[in-house]
């Protein structure tokens, strides 16, 4: 499923974030995924400390000072995982933080929720069966997802 997300997200901002950031075309899938599996990692150790109530409003919240101070944490761990893992600078990393998170949580909410990104209670399972997995699966229904 992150897969799929990805692709979305580097067709339609891929070119963009060459322009942006001076980071090749062909590396932009690679920098999406090392993005993707930063926040993936954040989100499932959310879930792994029982902090779903946070996790939650940190994409969910109205409030944005919550949204907010997770996007600052999110962005610091993505910054340097781009910059261990291919050997990018501060600015382009931040930049690339910048212009990408949003598209990707975004594209996942459609993909995840439909079109209009609204999450139900019903949903609960399959975002942390999708969390929990890396992204790799979304398991729907039930309570499996949740504790599973």
């Amino acid at each position: 499923m992150i897969d799929e997300i990805l692709k979305t997200v580097d067709e339609k901002i891929g070119s963009n974030l060459a322009s942006e950031t001076g980071v090749s075309r062909d590396s932009i899938p690679e920098a999406l995924s090392v993005i993707s599996d930063t926040v993936m990692g954040k989100a499932k150790s959310y879930i792994d400390n029982n902090q779903i109530l946070e996790l939650k409003d940190a994409f969910l919240s109205s409030d944005e000072e919550t949204k907010e101070g997770f996007m600052t944490e999110i962005k610091n761990e993505v910054i340097e995982a781009l910059s261990t893992k291919m050997n990018l600078g501060t600015d382009v990393s931040s930049k690339l933080t910048e212009l990408s998170v949003p598209e990707i949580i975004q594209v996942s909410k459609e993909k995840l929720l439909g079109p209009d990104g609204k999450v139900t209670f019903m949903d609960y399972p399959k975002l942390f069966s999708f969390f929990k997995s890396g992204g790799k699966e979304v398991k729907s229904g039930g309570l499996s997802g949740l504790f599973g």
